[in-house]
């Protein structure tokens, strides 16, 4: 049986109720925005840098001039999360891997 998301087991229970509260809220804000959190990618010799269209504020980046997509996305998340004070360990986390709730373009 298919569970409906969002769900919650051992695997992404979140650290505490703070913390469930953040997440939920930081999936409001990126629905506000239109679901999906788009960043703008630039590369060059010293590594690369992603900063979102929608919420300016969420930058990161890496000394990898020639960075794999999945660092990317990797980096991103890690981005997001921070900017709303989330613990990876949220559903937030899981949303963003399952539903393209993020992408990026040069």
């Amino acid at each position: 049986m298919k569970k409906p998301w969002p769900f919650f087991d051992s695997t992404n229970l979140p650290e505490n109720k703070a913390d469930e509260s953040r997440a939920q809220e930081a999936l409001k804000q990126i629905e506000a925005v239109g679901g999906i959190l788009k960043f703008d990618l630039e590369t060059d010799e010293h590594g690369w840098s992603a900063q979102c269209k929608q919420i300016p504020a969420i930058i990161t980046g890496g000394s990898n001039s020639d960075p794999t997509e999945s660092e990317i996305e990797n980096q991103i998340r890690d981005a997001v999360h921070s900017a709303f004070h989330v613990s990876t360990k949220t559903y937030l986390n899981d949303r963003m891997k399952s539903n393209k709730v993020i992408s990026f373009s040069v």
